[in-house]
């Protein structure tokens, strides 16, 4: 079967996004014809609505003043003796680095090439990165970069952003590779309206926005018409004023996200141009904590805080977007005796007390506990946005981080413990949930119940609800979903589409084809393609084609980046378009040759076609030039196992799961190959702790056929106590009964 490859989510560099909820339309999707549609995608204002933000000053100096100097109006500026923060001057290892005039140009020794012009100073604090000049319209984030901060705090010096690790230049992530492409990684939040405008046949850029960097209009929405009348009100305003809605202009930028459709204005729903990244590994620790660079819109909206209506200016100026306070005064402005008639619910208390902080007075800040920070960049310092009280025990049981031994690291999860005296808290029901291995009927039943509470915010009922589409029990949650007024909610369950009836398939699939949010639809006509009969997507027409156009589109807007070509691969083999499935993957390899789903789903489609050799031959050449994808090793094994090559499989079955140890359906595969080749007590050895399912069985039918029906009735007694609905355990309790 073609390997299920998520929309743009195959590699975990790409930009992904969060919620936006959309009202119902008069008009549905299904009543416009499909030239409408696609219109209707990259319907936007034009760059003539745009005035670019000195036209601001006039009428809103002081808001102007404090824009100015702002990470945000320096986010991007021309590269000249007055942006550029760095010492050209010094000596890299490496790195020719020169300064002529005003020209600075970087030339990197280690592989061939002409010197090339820094064209942009990139960020501003607590390192500037600078874009270089490649070619054919590209802009690339240089490896090399400037630490900005004082002498005294490490900074003023050149820095690797990958420190001394060797990067190969066919590695994606080379910093002349795509995951450093200025055009399609960095200049949609780094300026103002941004249009890529890339030649797929050509492979150039003419990358275009209205203003470099991330101006007023960027958050505030094209002003033209405001200008004229200032009686119009900007496009986002309404959005920004209201606490529940305001941190959905923020998550255009501060949001993991992929984009299906260019021209976002503020102001707009953000799932018809961005598809959401939920709160999952490896983006996050799987107690819902950053862990990779997510920009702290998932954990601030599915936060405590947002859900009692605290909001991004509650604590942010919004122009200068540094703290309304100093230090613990932005908490205290809330968290104190006095409180906030905001927040009515919220303790009065001195929460600057030794009770309450447990460390001597003026020692550790409101953050240290509350707001744990990853180090991204080297040196940029970034703070986790969900607002949790230290709980050591869900910390040490999922292998998160505790905020307690960032400072007390000689200490242990226990002494932690310890010293909270039974005062740790327990965590919030969605955290609670996050941290649950959906392992037995009970744990998955509890995910169930706290995905179906609708008093938890979308984006995380979303992101529990994603989890379960592949569970049979939690089919009438997942049902319940498919209908829910947030957009998010029905966007997370569309990958359920294989669990429900036939009768429950069409009417959500119709519904979902005609939804007013693009995402929906694309992700709809998606999952229609490829789970539903031909005579289901028969009784689907006009709406499915209608929608599968508007999902080929979203996929051109991404067309430099391979995923998107795997995307159309898939659905063109689906439909029986080989040519045209080979050509897209081709496509994605062209532009990204080690990129390992697209040689996997080109094997498959060589099997598929029945030269099984030939597949062969893709899945050798994918394992050889990423040897360490435990992906392409596994899909390797398995062409292995099918030509009858067992013991190599095994190798390389071991090799994947080294590479990948909590993958728990490697790692039963591993253990059924094991047992296969008879190595049957290395095969219970792998699987002897896990109360999965899947082990359980093969844990009592090895122990069973070596002989051992004591070893089989105890994994049998634990497959009843955690899965006691699972339709295999009847007859293996009566066959183990005839056993004796």
């Amino acid at each position: 079967m073609w390997y299920r490859c998520a929309i743009l989510s195959a590699t975990a560099w790409l930009l992904t996004a969060c919620q936006q909820d959309a009202q119902p339309q008069p008009e549905s999707a299904a009543q416009r014809p499909a030239s409408q549609l696609v219109a209707s995608i990259a319907a936007a204002p034009s760059a003539a609505d745009f005035v670019g933000s000195q036209a601001c000053a006039d009428c809103h100096q002081a808001a102007y003043d404090e824009w100015r100097t702002s990470h945000h109006a320096l986010a991007m500026q021309p590269a000249d003796p007055e942006t550029i923060e760095a010492d050209f001057a010094a000596r890299m290892p490496g790195y020719d680095l020169r300064r002529e005039k005003d020209t600075f140009t970087i030339r990197d020794l280690n592989h061939d090439g002409d010197p090339m012009r820094i064209r942009y100073a990139f960020g501003v604090a607590p390192l500037q990165q600078y874009l270089a000049d490649t070619g054919d319209g590209k802009l690339q984030a240089t490896r090399l970069s400037w630490d900005t901060r004082p002498q005294n705090q490490g900074g003023q010096r050149w820095f690797h952003l990958y420190g001394g690790e060797h990067i190969d230049r066919d590695d994606i992530l080379h910093w002349m590779g795509p995951a450093q492409n200025w055009n399609s990684m960095c200049a949609d939040c780094h300026s103002t309206y941004v249009a890529r405008n890339f030649n797929l046949e050509q492979g150039t850029y003419e990358t275009t926005f209205t203003e470099l960097s991330v101006g007023c209009e960027a958050c505030h929405g094209p002003g033209a018409a405001h200008t004229k009348n200032p009686e119009l009100p900007l496009p986002a305003n309404a959005t920004l004023r209201s606490a529940a809605t305001q941190p959905d202009v923020c998550a255009q930028c501060h949001s993991r996200r992929s984009q299906i459709a260019e021209g976002y204005v503020a102001g707009a729903a953000l799932l018809d141009h961005y598809l959401p990244e939920f709160l999952n590994p490896p983006l996050y620790h799987a107690d819902g904590q950053i862990r990779d660079e997510v920009y702290v819109y998932g954990s601030f909206v599915t936060s405590k805080m947002h859900q009692a209506g605290v909001t991004c200016s509650d604590c942010h100026k919004p122009h200068s977007a540094t703290l309304k306070l100093p230090g613990d005064q932005t908490c205290t402005q809330c968290h104190s005796k006095a409180g906030n008639p905001r927040f009515a619910t919220l303790a009065r208390k001195d929460y600057t007390s030794p009770a309450h902080q447990q460390h001597p007075i003026g020692t550790l800040p409101c953050t240290a506990c509350h707001m744990p920070t990853t180090t991204y960049m080297e040196v940029d310092a970034r703070h986790d946005h969900g607002f949790k009280r230290p709980a050591p025990g869900l910390s040490a049981s999922v292998g998160a981080p505790d905020p307690c031994r960032s400072c007390h690291d000689a200490q242990t999860d226990t002494w932690v413990a310890a010293q909270l005296q039974g005062r740790a808290p327990s965590p919030s029901p969605f955290v609670a949930a996050l941290a649950t291995p959906l392992d037995t009927e009970a744990h998955i039943r509890d995910v169930t119940r706290t995905a179906a509470r609708k008093d938890l915010p979308a984006l995380a009922r979303a992101t529990l609800l994603a989890r379960l589409v592949d569970q049979p029990t939690a089919r009438q949650v997942l049902a319940a979903a498919a209908q829910d007024t947030q957009a998010l909610v029905r966007f997370s369950v569309i990958e359920a589409l294989p669990q429900f009836s036939p009768t429950q398939q069409l009417q959500f699939s119709r519904a979902w084809l005609s939804d007013p949010t693009l995402a929906v639809r694309t992700q709809a006509a998606r999952a229609a393609a490829l789970y539903l009969t031909e005579a289901q997507q028969r009784r689907l027409q006009p709406q499915l084609e209608t929608a599968l156009v508007e999902y080929r589109s979203s996929q051109s807007v991404n067309a430099e980046r391979p995923e998107a070509h795997v995307n159309l691969a898939t659905l063109a083999a689906q439909r029986g378009e080989m040519t045209s499935a080979r050509t897209s993957l081709q496509r994605a390899l062209d532009l990204q040759p080690r990129f390992v789903p697209a040689w996997l789903h080109l094997a498959e489609l060589e099997r598929q076609l029945g030269d099984d050799a030939q597949a062969g031959v893709y899945l050798r050449q994918a394992a050889a030039i990423t040897p360490q994808s435990a992906q392409a090793l596994y899909a390797f094994a398995l062409w292995q196992v099918r030509q009858r090559a067992y013991d190599r499989a095994v190798t390389l079955l071991g090799e994947a799961l080294r590479l990948a140890p909590a993958d728990e359906n490697l790692r039963y595969s591993y253990a059924v190959a094991l047992n296969s080749t008879g190595r049957s007590p290395e095969a219970l050895a792998l699987i002897d702790t896990s109360n999965s399912a899947q082990a359980l069985l093969l844990n009592t039918t090895i122990n069973r056929d070596v002989g051992d029906l004591a070893a089989a009735r105890a994994a049998l007694a634990r497959l009843r106590e955690h899965h006691p609905s699972h339709p295999a355990l009847a007859p293996l309790l009566r066959q183990l009964q005839g056993q004796g």
